[in-house]
């Protein structure tokens, strides 16, 4: 049971200050109660309860309540507060038939999968049929979670959550209704933060890969704030989380689910690309008996922003109905670049000579010369290797911010700008992905375990010309073990 107890002396002043604070921020949503406070007069009581709630209400403040649950610490108060403060399901939804909405699903090794339902208008009781878009479902009881369990009640009204088992047919965002189907709109849906630590993913053993892809959709469904995607120029699959303890979570979970995996540091997705214009010739020739093989293509690349191809050919040197074949060799040909065979991105190709042959010539003859060519010309054409750059937005107390920007430095990172967020700072910058895939392991110690962090691609750069040599050469040694 929890009991109120005086604020100890040496905290009293403390206190006091941010109780003024408060009554401060309350006051300047509410005209009339500002006027009082300026004009001298004290303002308590129903006046100021009521304008906070009505601030609360319209968003213009958010309350921050400090509880914990394993103590018995603030959870009576923090409850009161929700019900005193937040609008209630009448207000927000008004009255009408039942309306709720799927926003977790949990598989249970005895229960089947659980989805946890929010019901925000009418009443539901044993027996009730609820409609959605995979069909009618039947609630033969009414479950509410406690803790791990389910409890059994006997009726829902607005504002509970449920716990649905065995619901293999609903899934997360699924919206639940009684009567007309609702507007898409009408329903409110929390919208998840990206999530900023990728790890590689990959199964332990044979048996594990098998079973990896439908583990990887239960896990995907039940928590989805975890993304997955495949990265091509790596070939990895790559887990997103909200850092080390929610990957871990997430290993432990596909565990339970009778998968092991191996989570280690992503390869870094390089790219490449030309710094000059430079041409030159393929020509593929083959005779083999009976008719042979022959291409010829020459070849200009330009530096451009982005990928485009251009048909010179002037007096039908080559026929037209091999400039498909020539762009899919020289496509083909740009997925491993002369440097570290890493993709090839920011140019501009330009047939515009050639010859061709009545017998010999084909749509594969061209293509190996329109990929012979790319290779020889992107040589002379100045390749450089690139990598992905990330804006970087760190939120951290005043002062931690510069050692922040001295890490940042230090991770070849560009300042951006810094920005006040409340009592915090927000550091923006762009920085090398390389850098920061495991920032999340230097952020605490830098900011005393007060900070965070959101990543964004931005674009892609040049490499450093000393780093891109030891990239090239560690991918080299890589491919010939």
């Amino acid at each position: 049971q929890e009991v109120e107890v005086p604020v100890p002396e040496e905290e009293r002043e403390q206190a006091e200050r941010f109780r003024q604070e408060v009554l401060e921020a309350i006051v300047e949503t509410d005209e009339t109660l500002l006027e009082k406070y300026l004009e001298g007069e004290e303002v308590t009581g129903e006046a100021l309860e009521k304008a906070f709630h009505e601030a609360v209400r319209k968003g213009l403040l958010y309350p921050v309540a400090l509880a914990s649950g394993t103590e018995g610490i603030g959870v009576l108060p923090l409850l009161d507060l929700i019900l005193e403060a937040l609008p209630s399901p009448e207000e927000r939804f008004g009255e009408g038939p039942a309306l709720a909405k799927v926003f977790k699903v949990q598989v249970d090794p005895f229960m089947g999968q659980v989805a946890y339902v929010r019901l925000y208008r009418g009443r539901l009781k044993p027996g009730d049929i609820l409609q959605s878009e995979a069909g009618s479902v039947r609630l033969p009881h009414l479950y509410v979670p406690m803790g791990k369990d389910l409890l059994e009640v006997e009726e829902a009204e607005g504002g509970f959550v449920l716990g649905l088992p065995k619901a293999e047919n609903l899934h997360r965002g699924m919206v639940l209704w009684q009567g007309e189907r609702p507007e898409s709109e009408a329903v409110p849906f929390a919208r998840l933060p990206e999530p900023n630590v990728p790890v590689a993913i990959r199964p332990k053993g044979r048996t594990d890969e098998a079973k990896l892809g439908e583990a990887l959709r239960k896990l995907l469904e039940e928590d989805p704030s975890l993304k997955l995607e495949r990265q091509e120029e790596t070939g990895e699959f790559l887990l997103w989380g909200h850092g080390e303890l929610h990957l871990t979570t997430a290993k432990e979970r596909l565990s339970d689910y009778g998968v092991e995996v191996e989570f280690s540091v992503p390869k870094v997705p390089y790219r490449e690309t030309i710094r000059k214009v430079a041409e030159g010739q393929g020509k593929y020739k083959k005779q083999t008996g009976g008719h042979g093989q022959y291409g010829d293509v020459w070849l200009r690349l330009e530096p451009a922003p982005e990928y485009s191809f251009e048909w010179r050919i002037t007096g039908g040197v080559i026929p037209s109905k091999y400039q498909e074949a020539i762009e899919e060799g020289i496509l083909e040909a740009a997925k491993k670049g002369v440097l570290a065979g890493y993709p090839v991105m920011g140019f501009k190709a330009i047939v515009y000579n050639g010859s061709y042959h009545e017998v010999d010539s084909s749509d594969l003859a061209f293509q190996i010369a329109a990929s012979m060519a790319f290779k020889k010309v992107m040589e002379l054409a100045s390749p450089v290797l690139l990598e992905p750059i990330y804006q970087i937005k760190v939120i951290a107390p005043q002062e931690r911010v510069g050692d922040i920007l001295s890490d940042l430095q230090a991770r070849r990172g560009r300042i951006l700008g810094m920005e006040q967020e409340g009592a915090l700072a927000a550091v923006r910058a762009e920085v090398p992905l390389a850098e920061v895939l495991e920032y999340y392991k230097a952020l605490p110690s830098l900011t005393g375990g007060a900070g965070a962090y959101t990543l964004e691609f931005s674009h892609y750069a040049e490499v450093p010309p000393h780093l891109a040599q030891k990239i090239v050469q560690e991918r080299k040694s890589a491919e010939e073990t």
